[in-house]
């Protein structure tokens, strides 16, 4: 669908020379600076310092923003000054999030708000036809605070300065609020969702997850869904049991893999492991039955003593930045998702993590 941005429809990463100096940058078309980065499913948008957004890519329900169901990306002339800046009126963008096959922006003047576009909860795209985005594009107020931290995909995740957290679910009438109590013992700093899951990471350093749980990717030993609307989700539900290794300061969700960065740069997942996205050396989920989280889950050997600083997570990929700039990519690989230059997948098997796992070729 061209998400890539360089005017066609070829992967890359799944062969030979496509990496390092012979992989493009983007051409966005702007003398301002990319300042934000948001995926979607088959899509990106960004966002620049100047507070104008674009997105590329895939776009049958207006994931775009462009009033039509064009692709963009995937052609010659498409990328570039050729392709246009959001119409968002005169509202000055604060804030990009994106996730699954929607995109939204929160803005300087509607503090607890969001404006979305994309795949509504009722099946149908806005932003897909004429009149429907600038002054059209609805504003959804989310939170009675201020949103601090606001996360999109399906579901619509907001937490506000009070450190409270509301999941808004969609459904097809519109989204449906509920607000989380995940217990006083700790304020929550954090957010991660994909889908139909979703985790909190809390100022004492636990993670709670929440959502379907067929695959373990909730983290607690079984695999028996905890939701919102079913008033599962509340402060009796368990944290994550990570074992030792010091207090989680990020957390990325995959579509049924979640994986915990560390305060030391160490790495633990859990969930879905169909691809190896959990760096395991095998294709067994963790977190589905007893005696597979905390000590026993263990950490992700990325071969090197420089530490983690940030995580990202595709739906069956993981990828690690680490302190010297360097990334690692392991899971799902079949179409160069993890840019060594092949489609084979890692972390399925052994002697495929650690010092075995190849460093991603980012020359410029």
């Amino acid at each position: 669908h061209g998400q890539l941005g360089l005017g066609d429809t070829a992967h890359r990463g799944d062969g030979p020379g496509a990496m390092g100096t012979s992989l493009p940058a983007i051409g966005l078309g702007r003398a301002s600076a990319v300042a934000q980065l948001a995926p979607l499913a088959s899509s990106t948008c960004v966002r620049f310092a100047d507070r104008k957004v674009k997105c590329w890519g895939k776009n049958d329900k207006g994931q775009l923003g462009l009033g039509d169901i064009g692709d963009r990306g995937d052609g010659p002339g498409e990328m570039g000054a050729s392709l246009p800046a959001l119409d968002l009126g005169s509202v000055l963008v604060d804030t990009l999030v994106a996730g699954g096959e929607q995109a939204c922006v929160q803005t300087l003047a509607e503090a607890n708000a969001a404006r979305c576009w994309g795949l509504l909860p009722s099946g149908e795209g806005t932003g897909d036809g004429a009149n429907e985005m600038g002054g059209n594009l609805p504003v959804l107020t989310l939170t009675s605070a201020s949103i601090v931290q606001l996360r999109a995909g399906r579901d619509l995740l907001a937490l506000d300065e009070n450190a409270l957290v509301t999941h808004h679910v969609a459904t097809a009438s519109g989204y449906q609020p509920y607000p989380l109590d995940l217990g006083s013992d700790s304020a929550v700093i954090g957010l991660a969702g994909r889908g139909e899951l979703s985790c909190a990471w809390r100022q004492n350093g636990s993670v709670k997850c929440w959502g379907n749980n067929d695959l373990g990717q909730l983290g607690l030993g079984d695999t028996t869904d905890r939701l919102p609307e079913a008033n599962q989700v509340n402060p009796s539900l368990a944290p994550v049991d990570l074992g030792t290794g010091g207090a989680v300061v990020q957390v990325v969700v995959g579509a049924a893999h979640v994986c915990a960065l560390r305060q030391a740069g160490s790495v633990k997942c859990w969930g879905d492991n169909s691809f190896g996205q959990l760096g395991q050396g095998d294709t067994a989920a963790r977190g589905d039955g007893p005696g597979e989280m905390g000590t026993d889950l263990l950490t992700v050997k990325l071969g090197s003593t420089s530490p983690v600083v940030q995580l990202a997570a595709g739906a069956h990929h993981t990828c690690a930045r680490r302190q010297d700039g360097r990334v690692k990519c392991w899971g799902r690989n079949d179409r160069g998702q993890l840019g060594l230059g092949d489609t084979g997948h890692r972390g399925d098997g052994p002697d495929e993590m650690g010092t075995d796992l190849p460093t991603v070729d980012l020359t410029p």
